[in-house]
């Protein structure tokens, strides 16, 4: 009885294994696949750089006279008003000069009147009273510069934004003119400044639609336009700047994010089907070969395309595929041509 048990056991594994043996080999018959529908594309490859996303108005602000940095009332980061004090100089030097120039302008204005006083008694002649006039007239206009330059030893926002950065510290002496603050507005949004080769840049043209992408955003595209285009190479780099108009998208921007930018030319209006480069199953130069969705949904026919350019992870097809193919995307390694297929996703 042992042995007969023993016999039953293994023909009734064998029986289990052949079953097994069966089902695999009815399920290797139809392939579960993955496709895409095959939809058109620019008919030229987007042109990619990158690029540092900055505010479009960015200012560097810095006192009009010199002198040493009395106090910045702002840090790096700081939300500012228009017309709100940022930075001041020592005041000490600055007054000392209005009030040397008011009492010369005092003084000369006192001469003045005293010379047409003497010059209408004839004691004087009307060369020293016009040079009497004039020393006036100067110490005036002295007056008025010295008094504008102090207004100037201040710095206040001449917009509403953000300290981007401080470039002095406190009890530091500054030349006049030296920025000591870079602020930006926010109010108009913010670009991104790339640089492109001469052969690019000539075929970007205003208003070229733009993928954007940054380091801290990762898989996430924002959508930008060409807004500014310069005509003038930069002479150390041989480049040409290219200003994108980014849209935040609801997204935190701030300046200085690494984007990297795919431009899209409008100039060529002809479309070509794209498809992704993981389609292709086999390819020779400008050829290569895909598995097309028959009219069924059931089978998959291998079918030869002439390629136009590859544009980073997808494919722009010059011939022998449309809009509205379903190409198959995975899967496409375990079937032939004709072989049944079953699409899992699309």
């Amino acid at each position: 009885m042992k042995f007969f048990g023993t016999v039953l056991t293994v023909v009734v594994l064998v029986a289990i294994a052949g079953c097994q043996a069966d089902g695999e080999t009815a399920s290797a018959q139809v392939q579960r696949v993955r496709v895409v529908t095959v939809a058109l594309g620019p008919g030229q490859p987007a042109i990619r750089a990158s690029g540092l996303l900055e505010a479009k108005d960015q200012m560097q602000l810095a006192f009009k006279v010199g002198g040493v940095v009395a106090r910045f009332y702002v840090d790096e980061g700081a939300s500012v008003e228009r017309g709100q004090v940022l930075a001041r100089l020592e005041q000490t030097e600055v007054a000392a000069q209005v009030t040397q120039a008011r009492e010369w302008a005092e003084k000369t204005a006192r001469d003045r009147d005293r010379a047409e006083r003497l010059y209408a008694d004839s004691v004087i002649t009307r060369e020293q009273v016009e040079d009497a006039r004039t020393a006036a007239a100067m110490a005036a206009a002295q007056l008025k510069t010295v008094e504008f330059n102090s207004g100037y030893s201040e710095i206040r926002a001449p917009a509403n934004g953000t300290v981007l950065r401080r470039l002095a510290q406190e009890r530091e002496l500054v030349a006049a003119g030296t920025p000591v603050l870079v602020l930006s507005d926010a109010g108009r949004g913010f670009v991104v400044r790339a640089a492109l080769a001469d052969r690019a840049f000539l075929a970007v043209t205003l208003g070229d639609p733009v993928d954007v992408e940054f380091d801290a955003y990762p898989g996430r595209t924002f959508f930008g336009t060409v807004s500014q285009l310069t005509r003038a190479a930069d002479p150390r780099t041989g480049t040409f700047d290219v200003e994108i108009k980014v849209a935040p998208q609801n997204a935190p921007l701030a300046s200085g994010l690494v984007a990297k930018v795919a431009i899209n030319p409008r100039r060529d209006t002809l479309a070509l089907p794209r498809i992704p480069i993981g389609a292709l199953v086999e390819g020779d130069q400008s050829r290569a070969w895909v598995f097309v969705v028959d009219s069924s949904g059931t089978h998959a026919k291998r079918r030869g395309i002439d390629v136009a350019f590859l544009d980073g992870d997808s494919v722009a097809v010059r011939t022998g595929i449309a809009a509205g193919d379903r190409i198959v995307t995975e899967g496409a390694a375990f079937i032939d041509d004709g072989s049944p297929i079953l699409v899992a996703s699309e």
